[in-house]
């Protein structure tokens, strides 16, 4: 399920996962898992550098079949495990320089089959910017999905 609220530029999505919320928050939280997983199909994640705490930076780069780099960044605001985590989120330009910034909320509620995750990110520039991120992360959850199905309990 996914809404994205153009007037306000925000996007929710969520999604059932087959894996506890202690499975799926390790994903998210662990940089040799999350570098399995992280992107949309098809792009790999060859640098993960995570600072766990509140106030530690995080950066990852995705590389894509050709070869094209994508660098994201950002701060984490809040980290309850299992539960939530609240970051910041910003492109990296080929310099270096972060571009607009947004914060992501995301929070690991149990259910019947495993997990219900929901993904909340705010304010985007425009519609189209939550739009592209809304298919980035629809796919990202489908790796995802596919990489928490595969780990042993």
């Amino acid at each position: 399920m996914e809404v994205i609220d153009l007037q306000s530029n925000t996007l929710s999505l969520s999604r059932e996962f087959r894996a506890s919320p202690e499975k799926l928050f390790k994903a998210w939280t662990d940089p040799k898992q999350l570098a399995q997983w992280w992107g949309p199909k098809g792009m790999a994640c060859p640098l993960v550098e995570m600072e766990i705490i509140e106030g530690g930076a995080w950066l990852t780069t995705m590389q894509n079949p050709e070869g094209g780099q994508h660098t994201v960044s950002g701060k984490y605001k809040e980290i309850t495990p299992h539960s939530r985590l609240v970051f910041t989120w910003a492109w990296q330009d080929e310099d270096g320089r972060r571009k607009h910034e947004t914060e992501v909320c995301i929070t690991f509620e149990p259910s019947s089959t495993g997990t219900k995750l929901h993904l909340f990110q705010k304010i985007f520039e425009n519609d189209d910017q939550a739009v592209k991120h809304n298919q980035g992360w629809s796919s990202s959850f489908e790796c995802l999905g596919d990489y928490v199905a595969n780990l042993e309990e």
